[in-house]
């Protein structure tokens, strides 16, 4: 415990914690940011040139 205290406090809270205290997801997927058929239509994909 003294060791993961002293990481926590030298690499900020919550760094690292047990695997039996679990996790909360502090982030999401920002999925409205992406269009609906963004690998569906060939013809909607990016082109790219090496020119």
């Amino acid at each position: 415990m003294a060791t993961l205290d002293v990481l926590n406090k030298r690499f900020g809270r919550d760094t690292l914690h047990l695997g039996s205290a679990g996790i909360t997801r502090r982030w999401r997927t920002l999925s409205e940011n992406r269009t609906p058929r963004y690998t569906t239509n060939w013809d909607e994909l990016p082109k790219v040139s090496s020119k």
